[in-house]
């Protein structure tokens, strides 16, 4: 995998295999709605980051879980409860939101655990070289260190959000995690980003004592870093994220700071010619895949 190790550089992703593409679509779900849960995003950010129809495109082309594509499916319909507290006046909008996104945590969730991610609990990782044998890549460019920053925050809150879950496994699985992402995201970001550093000292503080209440203590640690993962939101603007337009998105220009339309596009096989070009939509980044 190329990247750049500075994090003031356009950053490139690589993710090997369909299990771990689908891993990271998946994390990346949870984190958006755990943000959106407690108000800390808005419903436009929710959506661009991973509930919208480009990526039902992007799942359809790389035949990923259909359980996945019913995930993004009903993320989408979070904007239709909002949307119904103005046509209907005695309408509890607010607790049929709060339920819907609870659902929509526990299915993100419930798929997680299945026996064909298990093997990413143990192996995935985004800054590492990608398994060449694999047919099924996905190649994410960050356009700007804002976005890699945010996409980063949104990842790492919601595995944080899947640890706690997980009860008796927490402990090794968290020492996975640290290795396999925190360990080498320290080592990319070399202090650059006071947001990042941060949120890996949350981290750092964990109690690493082993003894029979040692998974509950990393449980209710990791409870609270994702009540401080989730505070970095609250002064996220949608701008900053995405703003859409006609199927465009925006990003902020890393030299500027002003903003730039972003076509982004996966060259594909299978049934189309290579370099063809297909608009996709997503706070992910330019994304490009070969199947």
């Amino acid at each position: 995998m190329e990247y750049k190790v500075s994090i003031l550089c356009m950053m490139n992703l690589t993710i090997s295999g369909k299990q771990n593409i689908e891993f990271y679509l998946l994390m990346v779900g949870l984190g958006a709605a755990e943000a959106y849960k407690y108000k800390r995003i808005s419903l436009g950010v929710f959506e661009s980051l991973h509930y919208h129809l480009s990526m039902i495109d992007l799942i359809d082309e790389y035949q990923l879980s259909k359980d996945l594509r019913e995930i993004v499916f009903q993320g989408m319909g979070m904007e239709d409860i909002v949307d119904a507290a103005e046509w209907f006046e005695d309408f509890d909008w607010e607790s049929h939101l709060r339920d819907a996104i609870d659902y929509l945590e526990l299915d993100c969730i419930s798929r997680l655990m299945e026996p064909s991610y298990h093997t990413c609990i143990n192996d995935f990782t985004l800054f590492d070289v990608p398994n060449t044998d694999s047919v099924d890549h996905l190649y994410i460019s960050f356009l700007s260190h804002h976005s890699f920053e945010q996409i980063m925050m949104i990842f790492m809150l919601g595995y944080t959000v899947f640890l706690i879950e997980l009860g008796e496994y927490c402990t090794d699985a968290f020492d996975t995690f640290k290795r396999n992402y925190l360990t080498n995201l320290r080592a990319i970001n070399r202090g650059e980003s006071e947001v990042l550093s941060e949120a890996l000292e949350l981290f750092d503080s964990c109690d690493n004592e082993k003894d029979f209440l040692s998974n509950k203590r990393q449980q209710l640690w990791l409870r609270k870093i994702s009540i401080d993962l989730r505070g970095h939101f609250f002064r996220l603007k949608e701008s900053s994220m995405r703003s859409s337009s006609s199927g465009n998105d925006f990003i902020e220009n890393p030299d500027d700071g002003t903003l730039d339309e972003r076509n982004l596009c996966h060259d594909v096989g299978n049934g189309c010619k290579r370099g063809e070009k297909e608009k996709y939509d997503s706070d992910i980044g330019y994304a490009k895949g070969a199947l």
